[in-house]
């Protein structure tokens, strides 16, 4: 079986193996959204889109399906422009996409010599109607506009899908989207919670059976890659006490995939039922089912047809003064039973993927979905940065001034004058040895995420109250920086929490996307020594700089970054596995350390001289074939492995750096506190493979 995986192989030699275990993606493949005024329903959206910024770094497309409030149309329909811009930036349409749903051939085109059409909110009703711009169903402030770039899309408006075509009820219309705001409204949502880089495929479902809308969605469903967002109100403009039993029984409804849903219950149930109908039919996901690879399995045989989950998370009404009701929680007391409301709800829906490796496909970060991503290591603890000898030596200088610069450039602290940086070009570390740094994916450059899981909030990667100190977290007896145990910590989407600008946002200096005002000194553009050289550099003080100057930084890696400040931890992000350049992911995350991590509020340039830093690079998890919790302990190497505990379903989930052997030195400790932060038992006993078990190990620096 040529290029199956070893675990397929396995299975091949061995039938009685047991398959592999469903493995729950880290962030929501789809998520059904509200599209009213930010002041009305943006605390309802932000319990999706907290959950979606997991997939910063991997998600590179987002499919955007609204209702068609102006301009009513048959089918599902696209616009010619070729971006939109948000005061956030703009963001460009996917247009290839589109034209492969519509059956086209890549170059199959039009001329390229006419303005873009565009698509807003610009003009139309007044803000008192019930769809204006400043309405409770409707964006709050200026339009957001699509936007020329120049040259006209190859789609033009009044193209229908060619005959054969993946989604036949697909057409271009541009009038639907002239003044359409469901779709838009999502957009600054994605940009700040996906950062630079996202495409979008902006579409209006009009009146279409679920069926139609969902082979359009199938045919753009794509992979890890691609999320889907449906964009939806509820009821309209009923009293509220009636409102709430109507929306009540459509989020039952939605829930159970008990469709069609009526538009006179929810304004996008065209988009809903299109999404209801690819869930609850998943046998007619084309081959590949959602998958970003080829469509056959490791074994070479079809793959099974996806399993997806749909999860309610929270609603509110457009009375209840941006106050949400969890999932499982009463809503809110009314302030006025008879006055008239429109209802809001989000949903996540999570795909999972047969793998046995336990990890997502396309280089996606392990962990997530437990929060485990942000391990907190202790203090006063780290592997010695000898293991790669005297070249590893002068890599970790060259990781520690690489998270430094990225640092100073986010905070805007002037470069150090005259540093200088060891090159070590040559030496990498041998694949597959402890200490190495082993490639496993190929997304582009973005910020990990953080969060647990928790509905519509981000919490500390251990679980538990937020700045609490944990041993499930690594940090035993470590008391976090800022504050107290009580401290409050924002969560995603309050609208009186700092939220720190997301790297590569508008206004935000950024160390890796060409920040504004960030200073470039002219050692950024130093030739670099030639492979092999043990001699000094010219000063190199930038991210760019670095960048440029170690080839090695290209080369896929996982890391974590740790700050301190007076001993104490004040931030720390990272992930298990290699999803883009290590270069890219030491500075990322070095921001992400400083200014995303829940439990702290964002530094500030005040604190950098007293902050200090650690980088550790990790290995690939490799699986450990036991079948219970002793076999574990004993096959466990204490303080030179990191562990990764998930359940069978992949809903309990989390890790252990090596680091923690520190603090907790016994195994079966060890392993019982890796549990009780996973969310089960610290006693479980677990029997016959029920746990899958992953180590790896770490090299850390310290300055």
């Amino acid at each position: 079986m040529p290029g199956a995986s070893a675990a397929a192989r396995d299975r091949a030699s061995d039938p009685t193996a047991p398959p592999p275990r469903p493995h729950r993606r880290p962030w929501p493949k789809a998520i059904i959204v509200p599209h009213a005024g930010y002041v009305y329903s943006g605390t309802t959206a932000a319990l999706a889109y907290a959950l979606l910024e997991r997939g910063r770094g991997t998600v590179r497309r987002a499919v955007i399906v609204g209702p068609t409030h102006r301009v009513a149309v048959r089918g599902v329909a696209c616009c010619s422009a070729d971006a939109f811009a948000t005061p956030l930036g703009v963001v460009p349409v996917d247009t290839a996409f589109e034209r492969r749903a519509l059956g086209l051939a890549a170059d199959d085109a039009g001329d390229c010599d006419v303005p873009a059409r565009t698509s807003g909110t610009s003009g139309g009703p007044t803000p008192d109607s019930p769809d204006s711009p400043g309405g409770p169903d409707s964006p709050n402030g200026p339009g957001i506009s699509a936007a020329p770039t120049g040259c006209a899309p190859r789609l033009r408006s009044g193209m229908t899908a060619a005959p054969g075509a993946p989604a036949p009820a697909l057409i271009v219309n541009d009038p639907t989207h002239a003044q359409e705001h469901a779709v838009e409204v999502q957009i600054p949502f994605l940009q700040r919670v996906l950062g630079d880089g996202i495409e979008i495929v902006p579409l209006n479902a009009g009146l279409a059976a679920p069926e139609q809308v969902g082979d359009v969605l199938r045919a753009l469903w794509g992979g890890p890659e691609t999320v889907v967002v449906i964009s939806s109100d509820l009821s309209h403009y009923h009293p509220e006490c009636i409102a709430r039993e109507l929306d009540d029984e459509t989020i039952r409804r939605v829930t159970a995939l008990d469709y069609p849903i009526d538009p006179d219950l929810a304004c996008g149930a065209y988009p809903i039922n299109g999404l209801l109908d690819v869930l609850a039919r998943p046998s007619r996901m084309p081959a590949g089912g959602g998958r970003a690879d080829d469509a056959s399995g490791d074994d070479g045989a079809p793959p099974a047809a996806p399993r997806w989950d749909i999860e309610f998370l929270g609603c509110a009404t457009s009375g209840d003064g941006g106050e949400v009701a969890l999932a499982g929680e009463e809503r809110p007391a009314m302030d006025d039973p008879y006055a008239r409301v429109v209802g809001y709800a989000a949903w996540a829906v999570w795909q999972y993927d047969d793998d046995a490796a336990g990890a997502p496909r396309d280089g996606a970060a392990c962990g997530a979905c437990c929060g485990d991503d942000e391990v907190v290591p202790p203090r006063d603890s780290g592997v010695p940065a000898s293991g790669l000898g005297d070249a590893g030596a002068a890599r970790g200088e060259v990781l520690l001034d690489l998270a430094d610069a990225a640092l100073r450039e986010y905070l805007g602290i002037a470069p150090e004058p005259g540093r200088v940086a060891p090159c070590a070009a040559d030496a990498a570390p041998a694949r597959g040895s402890e200490d190495a740094s082993v490639p496993a994916g190929n997304s582009t450059d973005a910020s990990v995420p953080v969060g647990d899981g928790s509905t519509g909030a981000s919490v500390p990667a251990g679980g538990g109250s937020v700045g609490a100190s944990s041993p499930a977290c690594g940090s035993v007896g470590v008391t976090p920086a800022r504050g107290s145990a009580n401290a409050p910590s924002p969560a995603c989407g309050s609208a009186d929490a700092p939220v720190p600008a997301a790297i590569g946002s508008a206004g935000a200096s950024s160390p890796m996307h060409g920040s504004v005002g960030a200073s470039t000194p002219a050692g950024d553009s130093a030739t670099p020594p030639s492979p092999g050289s043990a001699s000094v550099h010219a000063p190199v003080v930038t991210v760019r700089g670095i960048l440029e100057s170690h080839p090695w930084l290209d080369e896929p890696g996982a890391s974590f970054v740790t700050l301190t400040k007076h001993g104490s931890l004040r931030g720390c992000i990272g992930t298990l596995e290699a999803y883009r350049p290590l270069g890219r992911d030491v500075a990322g995350h070095a921001v992400d350390a400083a200014v995303r991590d829940p439990r702290f509020w964002p530094v500030t340039a005040d604190e950098y001289p007293e902050l200090d830093i650690e980088v550790s690079v990790l290995s690939e998890p490799e699986p450990m074939p036991v079948a219970d919790r002793a076999g574990l302990e004993r096959m466990l190497r204490p303080g030179v492995d990191g562990l990764v505990l998930a359940d069978r379903g992949g809903r309990h989930r989390a890790t252990f750096l090596p680091q923690v052997w520190d603090e907790l030195p016994e195994p079966h400790d060890f392993v019982a506190h890796l549990l009780a932060k996973a969310g089960l038992p610290a006693s479980y006993d677990w029997r016959g493979g029920a746990m899958d078990c992953r180590r790896y190990t770490v090299t850390a620096y310290r300055r």
